[in-house]
């Protein structure tokens, strides 16, 4: 069985990268990490150096030119500064528009890529994102089966 475990770097999709690798084996697990055009490229430096330690197949899609039209602080091409404040904060001053940080359906053209990624073998597709509470933060880890019943 081969999962794949989309890999941004960060601790949420490091710690599915390292459950998936522990229950299926390395040779099981293929990691896919996706460049849109975010400032912080050492996301994506992170995932290398992840992937490696972990020893698995690591594929990189560049989905830069999707995102080229939006102006979301996040990316590289926007003259926006990024908030420092919380989300929540952001939210309250935005009359109900996106907030700045809002990169147009990011999760749905990650989801949408691996999907395709996945027929060459993939059964699971796994990924991790960060829940946070006033009082705790969780990490929330989506497994979805992709075979056919």
């Amino acid at each position: 069985m081969k999962a794949m475990v989309l890999c941004s770097g960060g601790v949420d999709s490091t710690t599915c990268l390292g459950i998936a690798v522990d229950k299926y084996g390395a040779e099981n697990v293929v990691a896919l990490s996706i460049y849109y055009g975010q400032r912080h490229t050492k996301e994506i430096e992170s995932a290398d150096k992840v992937t490696e330690y972990y020893g698995v197949e690591h594929i990189s899609l560049d989905l830069e030119k999707i995102f080229q039209y939006s102006d979301c602080s996040l990316l590289a091409h926007s003259d926006k500064e990024i908030p420092e404040e919380s989300y929540a904060e952001q939210i309250k001053k935005t009359n109900g528009s996106p907030v700045s940080t809002y990169v147009p359906f990011r999760n749905g053209l990650f989801l949408s890529s691996a999907a395709s990624i996945a027929l060459k073998g993939v059964r699971l597709y796994i990924m991790g994102h960060t829940v946070m509470t006033r009082q705790e933060v969780h990490i929330l880890i989506v497994v979805m089966n992709l075979t056919r019943q």
